[in-house]
């Protein structure tokens, strides 16, 4: 019976053992190393979106332990919400409220439960990870998953960093967290289309044209603008259905254009003349990032009437090729990034075939009251009576729409072929008939042509006027034509 009891009492020893290894085996240290970086990927960057995912390493575990129950906590040492910049100096900042993480992994650890909540990064210590049962078989890496929402400013090039501080299971306690963003410069999605200024009748010159030209492009870094002319000249390209149209011997320059950033896009900038030379379009300033990292330009372009009338009378089409150039701003951004990217476009100056004449003076009168006249015969000169409008080589006919003219009755009437017309300083002039007959041919194009009209009645005529008293008069027509 006393046998018994003794083997009583040492099981109970064995159990106190065991008991105690359970107890006092629980602590697991982690040691961060290095520092943790998450870099913001280009495609981030290029779509505005959020950084959905990113494992980063924090540390190894320095003491192999059996079990843990310990938790950790993360808080940032930043006094104010913002990451700040470190390398280089830039005016831009990451908000802690747009940065989530949780712990992926504590690896050499097998938890049988814990919980690992995902979390906001604030300077306030938050829980990120609490077991209540783990395994820990040796050394481990401690990783977390971050999540960063899109910068509500723009990604801005550079290098932000933070200290986290860890307790309880991490050793030592602080840890640098850098989010590193890549210069990055390139066109957007939205490229300039070809501006056209479009000139179909004689109105149109009468005023200046503007046209905008709007493109985008995605950027880190703050950039500067400029544009230059791919050439010191117009292209020019003759109307299809006017191929015998003359060759034009001056082209016009480039530098007739007055480029300028439009206040649309929030910036300002000098009124520039296009050249084979990159000029600035903002003067040299920087242009900042703006959110989602795209910028949008719209360039103005500006003709003046008396341009247009001295340069883009001849039918055809006038092309000008452009290239914008976006690159970093050295004064905002002077880590060497070289890239450059030129956007390429068009401004077109369409120039639509056309003619137009116009009688200013809409009665002419001739008078035979004299004997001179009847002599000599006579000759009225109208000044500028006719406007003649082309945009390409033009003849203009004059005919009656009468076989005589006749007094108001009708009773009476002279032959057509007792007057003679010709544009004045012409050498040569033409009979009226009801024949549209030419007055001139193979005018160059011009706008705003004034013609003035000479009528005689030559001596040789004044014979069938005798007798013929009081007013007879015919309507006369004058016509243009393009050639």
């Amino acid at each position: 019976m006393q046998g018994n009891l003794t083997t009583l009492k040492l099981l109970k020893k064995k159990l106190h053992i065991r008991f105690s290894l359970v107890v006092y085996c629980f602590m697991v240290i982690c040691d961060v190393h290095a520092q943790a970086v998450v870099t913001i990927p280009e495609a981030t960057i290029r779509t505005g979106s959020a950084l959905t995912t990113s494992t980063v390493g924090f540390g190894n575990s320095a003491v192999l332990s059996l079990l843990g129950i310990n938790k950790i906590t993360l808080a940032t040492a930043s006094t104010s919400s913002p990451i700040q910049p470190t390398d280089p100096a830039t005016i831009s900042t990451v908000p802690l409220n747009i940065i989530q993480m949780q712990v992926d992994n504590i690896s050499g650890a097998l938890t049988i439960v814990a919980s690992k909540p995902l979390i906001t990064l604030t300077t306030v210590a938050q829980d990120i990870f609490v077991p209540v049962l783990s395994l820990n078989l040796g050394s481990g890496l401690l990783t977390m998953n971050v999540f960063i929402a899109s910068h509500p400013s723009g990604w801005v090039a550079g290098t932000y960093s933070a200290d986290l501080i860890f307790t309880g299971m991490i050793a030592p306690l602080t840890k640098k967290f850098s989010i590193t963003v890549p210069p990055l410069i390139e066109a957007g999605g939205i490229l300039p289309l070809n501006t056209t200024i479009s000139l179909s009748n004689a109105a149109a010159f009468n005023t200046d044209k503007t046209v905008v030209n709007s493109f985008n492009y995605i950027s880190s870094l703050p950039t500067q603008l400029s544009l230059s002319s791919g050439t010191a000249t117009f292209g020019y390209t003759k109307p299809a259905s006017y191929s015998g149209l003359p060759n034009l011997s001056t082209l016009p320059a480039s530098s007739l254009l007055a480029a300028k950033v439009t206040g649309a896009t929030g910036l300002t900038g000098p009124q520039i003349q296009p050249s084979t030379t990159p000029t600035s379009l903002t003067g040299g300033s920087a242009i900042p990032v703006r959110s989602t990292n795209q910028r949008t330009i719209e360039t103005s372009y500006t003709l003046t009437a008396v341009q247009l009338k001295a340069n883009f009378v001849q039918a055809g089409t006038y092309t000008l090729p452009v290239k914008y150039i976006a690159s970093r701003n050295p004064a905002s951004y002077p880590v060497t990034y070289n890239v450059s990217p030129e956007i390429n476009s068009n401004i077109i100056i369409e120039v639509s075939p056309f003619q137009d004449i116009t009688a200013q003076t809409t009665a002419v009168t001739l008078n035979m009251n004299t004997a001179a006249s009847y002599k000599n015969g006579t000759t009225t000169t109208v000044n500028s009576q006719l406007m003649a409008n082309s945009t390409v080589p033009y003849s203009v006919t004059v005919r009656a729409t009468t076989s005589s003219f006749s007094n108001s009755g009708g009773t009476s009437t002279i032959d057509l072929d007792v007057l003679s017309i010709k544009e004045t300083g012409a050498a040569n002039s033409v009979t009226l008939s009801t024949v549209a007959t030419p007055l001139f041919t193979n005018a160059a194009p011009q706008l705003g042509r004034n013609i003035s009209i000479d009528y005689t009645i030559p001596a040789t005529k004044t014979g069938k006027l005798l007798n013929k008293t009081g007013s007879h008069s015919a309507t006369i027509v004058y016509s243009i034509t393009g050639l």
